[in-house]
């Protein structure tokens, strides 16, 4: 999963290695008035200096929760090997506390950190 999300980070940043870069853009381009793009949320976040990609999900077992800056060269992942509704909220806390600590120059509140619904819906950001 590390490696996905690393591959998907380098894509992001315009080096994909298992992909053509076109192929990646094709994958995380929404639909015009849509955010949503190849299992991604692709989004701003000013925490992000910009664009943020973020997924979450679960097969009913496990729960994983994961966002992307790659402006700032930073990827953050929670997995868990259980899911209930409270994982999910606990995770999306985990990884808004993750982001403030690891990068304190970012000025952004939890509410920039717009979850994404366990039910993988996408929410509305």
């Amino acid at each position: 999963m590390v490696q996905i999300i690393a591959e998907t980070l380098h894509a992001a940043q315009g080096h994909p290695t298992l992909v053509s870069l076109g192929t990646f853009e094709e994958l995380t381009n929404p639909m015009p008035k849509q955010e949503y793009a190849g299992g991604w949320i692709i989004t701003k976040r000013p925490w992000a200096d910009g664009l943020a990609l973020t997924h979450a999900g679960s097969n009913t077992t496990w729960y994983c929760v994961v966002w992307l800056a790659p402006h700032k060269d930073f990827a953050v992942l929670i997995a868990t090997n259980y899911f209930a509704e409270s994982v999910a909220e606990a995770a999306e806390k985990g990884i808004a506390l993750l982001i403030e600590s690891v990068k304190p120059d970012a000025k952004h509140d939890r509410s920039s950190i717009a979850p994404v619904p366990a039910d993988g819906t996408g929410g509305s950001f």
